[in-house]
């Protein structure tokens, strides 16, 4: 009987979904290759796979759980972190709930909402650019329409938005601080929090922040000035767009020509400098920050213990980055090479230690990558994604083309490829080899246990101390027990 191509489809789909409805009892160790398999992780973990890397059930001893029908579905569950995540078709759609709190986003359209346990709780949602809507934290709901009208809350770091017919008229308010402005951006006015602005836009504009700066342009961009009034750092400026710019306080005195390409001056008592010529191609700054740049040539740069430099940027570029506990070494020539190294670190007054590395990342794209957090590392080929791995694309896409990964826990390893295709695990006094379908052996030192199959059970024997056992045909035949004195010399 023939099989067509929507039968084999529907069939898989059928599969999928019975696994994931539990409607299927998956025995408590199985391995049928890519087709259905459930073992355990060497995290101890219980991982159901089905259909190569489309359907996959992890649940781990500590009940975090995953489950995915890539690359339509998948969902994390994490109790202990009260997270749960669950993404459609990434990058269409996510769902995220952390902490009682919910946010989501599909396509074009995102949302919140502040505690899904609470039926009145602030929410908001959003259909970029026309749509807002919502409820505050006062009970109070809101809703936009742009350009037409409406209200929003708690928006874009703003209290209330109110406008008309956008741009002909919108008000903000954020704190005491409220502006309302006609024909965005010509005319605006902003009082409240010590403030005061007024602008008749490019004529003229000036704003006041009470004890602290003054500002005003007039023709923007050709002329703007400032005046500062911070305590220890009085001073001001103006820029003379596009000829010559200058500001000089208590701290600094810089100067540009042909503002921003050159750009000259100092600060802190002459203990800070800076130098620009074509910027952002020559750059010399000297004091707690030093850079020296040649850009896109060549540059480096230090600032306190952080170090980087770079050539051909964004081709060749190295990092060092030290917190109080650890150091982080970057390395990479993109788009081919990564690495990433990570050790303790403490800084003790006697001097700096170092120890030996306890995390480290090497991709060569997209053939390999290697990773490794302290006793446990993978090696996977290929390593496909553009960039920095990512949570979303290792769960939903990068199992696709992973056709190779090594595994490594403490003393236990696994290889696997092409989904199961081929499978060598070993740990302990444990070493087990498939090749689906056509051959697997089971070793068991400590049980004195061997195990072997070939066509998936066709044919196999099975050998426990001195017991023997046979299958031909998928049927058994007896044998006597083995000779001590043989199974002796066979295993010294």
């Amino acid at each position: 009987m023939k099989i067509s191509a929507a039968q084999g489809v529907g069939g898989a789909v059928c599969l999928m979904l019975l696994l994931s409805a539990g409607c299927v009892t998956v025995p408590a160790t199985l391995d049928g290759g890519p087709i259905v398999s459930r073992l355990t992780t060497l995290d101890g973990a219980t991982r159901v796979r089905a259909l190569g890397p489309v359907y996959e059930k992890t649940i781990a001893p500590g009940g975090d759980s995953f489950f995915a029908v890539r690359p339509l579905y998948s969902e994390l569950r994490e109790p202990g972190r009260d997270r749960r995540l669950r993404e459609y078709a990434w990058p269409v759609g996510s769902v995220k709930d952390f902490l009682g709190e919910r946010y989501w986003r599909f396509g074009v359209a995102y949302g919140l909402d502040k505690d899904i346990h609470d039926a009145s709780s602030r929410y908001q949602y959003v259909l970029f650019p026309l749509v807002v809507g919502g409820r505050d934290g006062g009970g109070r709901r809101y809703f936009a329409f742009v350009p037409f009208g409406g209200e929003m809350r708690d928006f874009a770091g703003l209290d209330r938005i109110t406008f008309c017919m956008f741009p002909l008229y919108v008000s903000t308010r954020k704190g005491d601080l409220k502006s309302s402005s006609w024909l965005w951006p010509v005319f605006s006015r902003t009082r409240g929090e010590g403030q005061d602005r007024f602008r008749v836009f490019p004529f003229y504009g000036r704003s006041v922040n009470s004890g602290r700066w003054e500002k005003r342009f007039v023709m923007w961009p050709f002329w703007s000035s400032v005046r500062y009034d911070y305590p220890g750092d009085k001073g001001g400026g103006f820029i003379f767009f596009p000829f010559l710019a200058h500001i000089k306080t208590e701290r600094q005195n810089m100067w540009m020509a042909v503002p921003p390409f050159f750009q000259w001056g100092s600060g802190d008592g002459g203990k800070y400098s800076k130098f620009t010529a074509a910027w952002p191609i020559v750059q010399k700054v000297r004091g707690p920050v030093k850079k020296t740049y040649f850009f896109p040539l060549w540059g480096k740069k230090e600032a306190g213990r952080d170090r980087s430099w770079f050539v051909l940027w964004p081709v060749v570029e190295k990092r060092q980055t030290t917190r109080s506990d650890y150091r982080s070494d970057q390395f990479r020539i993109a788009p081919v090479l990564s690495i990433k190294t990570q050790r303790a670190w403490a800084d003790e007054k006697a001097g700096i230690v170092a120890e030996p590395p306890v995390g480290r990342y090497v991709r060569i794209w997209p053939l390999v990558s290697y990773s490794r957090q302290r006793d446990a590392a993978t090696v996977r080929v290929l390593d496909a994604w553009p960039g920095a791995q990512v949570g979303p694309s290792e769960r939903n896409w990068a199992p696709f083309w992973t056709v190779y990964t090594h595994e490594r826990r403490g003393e236990a390893r696994e290889d696997e490829a092409f989904w199961g295709l081929f499978r060598f695990r070993r740990g302990g006094n444990v070493t087990d080899t498939t090749v689906f379908p056509l051959f697997r052996y089971f070793r068991d030192r400590a049980a004195d246990r061997v195990e072997w199959t070939v066509l998936c059970g066709m044919f196999g024997g099975r050998r426990e101390g001195l017991q023997r056992r046979m299958r031909l045909l998928f049927l058994p035949v007896p044998l006597p027990p083995a000779d001590d004195q043989g199974l002796q010399d066979d295993n010294p």
